[in-house]
């Protein structure tokens, strides 16, 4: 669980965490794979082809420390 300061954080360095884009999700043994694992480098984001990523530029700051249970 991440805690309100570092959400606050990451919100001010990242203009898609402001914006509440969710974190891109991988399975866990491949594409298709129902047992999902968030993947805190990278946003999920709307573009002209459908849904596109893009990088959290808050990652080396708050959300390294969040994976890693710091």
């Amino acid at each position: 669980m991440i805690s309100q300061e570092a959400l606050g954080r990451a919100r001010r360095l990242c203009l898609h965490c402001a914006l509440g884009a969710p974190h891109h999700t991988v399975g866990f043994e491949g594409i298709g794979d129902g047992r999902r694992q968030t993947v805190y480098d990278i946003h999920e984001v709307e573009d002209s082809g459908g849904v596109g990523l893009a990088e959290c530029t808050a990652y080396d700051d708050v959300w390294r420390a969040v994976e890693a249970g710091l």
